[in-house]
């Protein structure tokens, strides 16, 4: 994950907090209870903690969903940062040194290298994640068909006279979020532990946030959410142009020119 992603993800955490905010969903400090909680003090489990004494409607549920996955991946991507700098660090000491490195200092370094790429621990948990991974993403296949046959009923329910707001698709769509996101921690995390090797580093990130997004623009338009909503809950990526309004003017100009035409 590059800056300009980790912008934009910090960008999209910071809008859909203050859209949830504006609908009397708040996050405060669990220290401070008069004090809200900063865009980038937001966690993940927060959210869940917030969202657990709510009820939300699928629009709400599913602004709540994206901002649980976005802090879920910053997450990561501060994790990732910080292992690749300390990679990155000591490739560079042992490059800038290796001419002038004594016996002793060389001895030192293959004992660290040695150690690095020792995996017996990790080999231990390997397929108690991947079964837990693939049970997880078997959960999240039915939930969404479960949010489809949900779907059916109320459009059957809307034309029997009998409405509802959506409440029992949001907590769906959310529970499997949750296991989709889950599945991405547990993927990072066999990432990880298979590459804590000193070696080349593999970037479990690449096009996450890119990916993410796609979903949550996904999931917000399935929820009911319209092109305005969108670009203001992603603003790095809907960028307004610095002549909107002029030509937003322009384009109002020419639709009542029109309409006074019509009318003569």
């Amino acid at each position: 994950m590059d800056d300009a992603d980790r912008s934009s993800l910090a960008l999209a955490v910071a809008a859909h907090r203050e859209w949830l905010d504006q609908r009397g969903i708040k996050f405060m400090n669990p220290d401070k209870p008069d004090e809200p909680l900063a865009p980038e003090q937001l966690s993940a489990e927060e959210v869940l903690r917030v969202l657990a004494s709510h009820r939300p409607q699928r629009l709400v549920g599913a602004v709540a969903t994206n901002l649980y996955v976005f802090c879920s991946l910053r997450v990561r991507a501060a994790i990732s940062a910080e292992r690749a700098k300390h990679v990155s660090d000591f490739a560079e000491r042992l490059a800038n040194s290796s001419e002038y490195l004594s016996e002793e200092t060389k001895a030192r370094s293959l004992k660290v290298v040695a150690f690095g790429h020792q995996e017996g621990h990790v080999q231990s948990v390997e397929p108690a994640l991947v079964e837990v991974g693939k049970r997880l993403r078997t959960a999240s296949k039915k939930l969404g068909a479960l949010v489809k046959q949900l779907e059916g009923r109320h459009r059957t329910a809307t034309e029997l006279g009998v409405h509802s707001g959506g409440a029992d698709v949001a907590m769906v769509e959310w529970t499997r979020s949750r296991c989709e996101s889950l599945d991405h921690d547990i993927t990072f995390l066999r990432i990880y532990l298979q590459g804590q090797q000193l070696a080349a580093e593999r970037e479990p990130l690449a096009m996450a946030w890119q990916l993410a997004m796609k979903s949550a623009l996904v999931r917000l338009k399935a929820a009911g959410g319209d092109s305005a909503l969108r670009r203001a809950l992603f603003p790095a990526a809907f960028p307004v142009p610095a002549d909107f309004d002029e030509n937003r003017q322009q384009i109002d100009r020419e639709s009542k020119s029109r309409k006074r035409a019509k009318n003569r």
